[in-house]
């Protein structure tokens, strides 16, 4: 981004030197672009001299063509701009990988060089520039696919070569938990945001303890998946569940939000598959019930902000879609509840319209199309169209994570419609859930026999990803 003031959109700051800070700008601009995919970022962070930018710009896609690495081109351009004289060649500041290349032929121009982990981090000297390296990897970690055992090796790296300098940073332990969890490694981010919640610094954010309660809850779900009707396993869940709620109920005090009360919903929907592995359909009501008020209320806050702020940033659809899902999950829809009725549907398909698009909003349609289909009993009959939609969503985003989250979504629900339901909409449901699971990078799932009526037989492990 070769210009002088970085676009701001306020004239008077342009003027006051004071308090208009560049640098930080640029900062911001970079950190931003690099969540959005992009690998690597050069930023003014000062006005910069139209000569010496120029000259600077050739030098350095010169090198690029030439096959230089990243850092490599920027440290030949600076040469060159400071021979032009003045300061614009200190002007660029860089980020992202300082060994990727431009590569002619293969098809892939951004495919990363491979560096060691001394090389890609040897430019890390303060807790600004560790914190946007963790946040890079945590990027590449949910969006882009990386190795999770290589990603682990790098963040093992990261805490050896920077705990010292650090350690009782608030801000610094909250992000190696993000860039843990997102590797999928849930005992290290767990520890990492012990750590965030117990700084001396006070950096850590709220939603560090959100996270930690979250994590908690999916890494006991991920060992109680493995052993279903183990009745140890069912007992320690119940206790780490009951630990992550009473966290919770913590931030509660602080002041219930959309967040707190989905991530309770969240808790109670695992613990409700867990009971049901483990045979025990009372337990496994009332957790589903519980699920279904701290929805219920995520959705009333929601919906209370936007009478408030009409156009408000409030996700009222995911709490409202989760609601309904303990709803059918409950009775099936069978009692046609106004809780389910055309207007819910409405109301949450115009939440998702107004949101900013994304996966979710996308591939919440199709979902919300799944629960109609549900409700009316004509999943047979809609499955075809819905295969498609779904399918047609994975070729614009495949991450497995995503997708893991969506099968999950949908084992809650359907695992249960199998066994009340004809035999025909029963194996449509198998379908469904097999074409997910596919979708996902899992195994196969059989919930229930394709016959109506059936019980499960056999239940994958679900790793919810929102």
């Amino acid at each position: 981004m070769n210009c002088c003031y970085l676009a701001t959109g306020d004239f008077n700051a342009l003027l006051d030197v004071t308090n208009y800070d560049r640098a930080k700008f640029a900062s911001g601009v970079a950190e931003s672009l690099i969540r959005a995919g992009v690998r690597c970022v050069i930023a003014a962070g000062w006005a910069v001299d139209d000569a010496a930018a120029e000259v600077f710009a050739r030098t350095f896609y010169s090198c690029l063509l030439d096959n230089a690495s990243f850092i490599g081109a920027v440290a030949a351009a600076r040469e060159v701009a400071r021979a032009a004289g003045g300061n614009t060649w200190a002007a660029y500041q860089c980020y992202g990988d300082p060994d990727w290349k431009y590569r002619r032929g293969t098809g892939d121009g951004q495919r990363p060089a491979v560096p060691s982990p001394s090389q890609e981090f040897a430019s890390i000297a303060s807790a600004e520039s560790l914190l946007l390296a963790l946040e890079t990897m945590a990027v590449k970690s949910e969006f882009w696919g990386a190795n999770g055992d290589e990603q682990a090796s790098r963040l093992r790296y990261l805490e050896d070569s920077t705990e010292h300098f650090w350690r009782d940073n608030g801000a610094v332990a909250e992000a190696f938990g993000n860039a843990w969890a997102k590797a999928g490694r849930y005992g290290e981010a767990i520890r990492w945001y012990e750590r965030a919640r117990t700084a001396a610094d006070g950096r850590a954010s709220l939603a560090a303890i959100e996270q930690l309660a979250n994590l908690r809850v999916r890494r006991v779900w991920d060992t109680a998946s493995k052993a279903p009707q183990d009745p140890g396993a069912c007992d320690v869940a119940r206790q780490e569940i009951e630990a992550a709620t009473a966290l919770l109920a913590t931030l509660r005090v602080v002041g219930p939000t959309v967040e707190r009360e989905s991530l309770y919903g969240s808790a109670y929907r695992r613990l409700a598959l867990i009971e049901a592995a483990a045979g025990n359909h009372k337990q496994e009501t009332e957790a589903i019930v519980r699920m279904r008020a701290h929805y219920a209320e995520a959705e009333r806050i929601a919906r209370e902000r936007l009478e408030e702020v009409p156009g408000a940033s409030v996700n009222l659809f995911y709490p409202a879609m989760n609601r309904m899902a303990a709803e059918i999950a409950l009775d099936g829809g069978s009692s046609r509840a106004a809780a389910l009725d055309a207007s819910t549907f409405d109301r949450v398909r115009q939440s998702m319209a107004s949101a900013p698009a994304d996966f979710w909003t996308v591939v919440g349609q199709t979902e919300l199309n799944m629960y109609a289909s549900l409700l009316a009993g004509r999943l047979e009959k809609d499955l075809k169209l819905l295969l498609a939609d779904f399918q047609r969503h994975h070729e614009r985003v495949s991450a497995p994570k995503m997708w893991g989250s969506v099968h999950d979504n949908a084992t809650f629900v359907l695992w249960k419609y199998q066994k009340r339901a004809s035999a025909a909409e029963a194996k449509a449901a198998g379908l469904l859930l097999a074409a997910l699971a596919k979708l996902a990078g899992q195994p196969q799932a059989v919930l229930a026999s394709t016959q109506g009526g059936g019980r499960p037989t056999k239940r994958t492990s679900a790793r919810k990803a929102r």
